[in-house]
């Protein structure tokens, strides 16, 4: 039985007009040589619309059509517990949003765990209400890359859309889904200001317009909600040191850097 992520990565691929005479094994977008390659060349004229539908379109391919084995998908509910003696990175700087945060920040939301009956650990980084309305984070220290970061809460959006439209054949009992009634949803890439590689800036900006035109548009016409796409950036300032997250000076100073994030390149 396949994932509901089968042939995604494949998608991206062949989206971006990636192909095998490219650096190393496919897929080949995860690689950071792929994302300098196509920041140094550019690209054609692509189709988030296209993308989208095709993202989509594949995970209805994967879908086996069953119910969802487990109800753990789509919850909002913190998770705080952290591995003390040597938390990574990312983790850990997830972990104390969710721990020093209000009742609005969740984390590690899982999204298809059950869905063909495989149990799986694709989970959203972090999730902020506003309201009815939703912010699903991608969080990024030091590890991978913008594009593959993009694609990757991208993706998450795409079973989003997929899980809203099939909930009943899903078997998700609603009442405990708040995220599935959401009146619009935000996908984001947070990260530091040296995630985005100053000569990268300029064709991410460019990643991003188009990704965000084509999930406005497809979110409108499958599910007439509002959704879009960002890369959002930590202050300058910002930094983080994983062994001082208990420190409660960083943590003030992770509250204030959390609250006055902004859009990559200032727009």
């Amino acid at each position: 039985m396949p994932s509901i992520f089968d042939g995604l990565d494949e998608v991206c691929d062949k989206w971006l007009g990636v192909d095998a005479s490219w650096q190393g094994k496919p897929p080949h977008y995860p690689h950071k040589t792929t994302l300098q390659q196509l920041c140094q060349n550019g690209w054609g004229d692509l189709c988030g619309q296209q993308l989208m539908k095709d993202l989509y379109n594949q995970i209805l391919k994967n879908w086996a059509g069953g119910p969802c084995t487990g109800q753990e998908n789509w919850r909002f509910e913190k998770q705080p517990n952290l591995n003390e003696t040597s938390p990574m990175p990312e983790v850990a700087l997830e972990r104390t949003i969710t721990r020093i945060s209000d009742a609005n920040w969740v984390n590690q939301v899982p999204v298809a765990s059950g869905i063909n009956g495989i149990r799986g650990s694709n989970d959203i980084d972090l999730i902020f209400r506003t309201g009815a309305s939703f912010t699903f984070i991608e969080l990024k220290v030091a590890s991978n890359h913008p594009l593959y970061a993009a694609f990757q809460i991208v993706k998450y959006g795409m079973v989003y859309i997929f899980s809203r439209i099939h909930t009943k054949q899903l078997g998700y009992q609603m009442k405990n889904k708040e995220l599935l009634r959401a009146n619009e949803v935000r996908l984001q890439v947070l990260a530091p200001p040296a995630f985005y590689a100053t000569e990268s800036i300029k064709w991410l900006r460019s990643l991003e317009l188009c990704l965000n035109n084509g999930l406005e548009v497809f979110a409108q016409k499958e599910l007439q909600i509002p959704m879009s796409f960002n890369f959002f950036v930590f202050p300058t300032t910002f930094a983080w040191n994983p062994a001082c997250h208990e420190d409660l000076e960083v943590r003030k100073n992770l509250l204030w850097a959390l609250h006055n994030t902004t859009p990559l390149g200032g727009h």
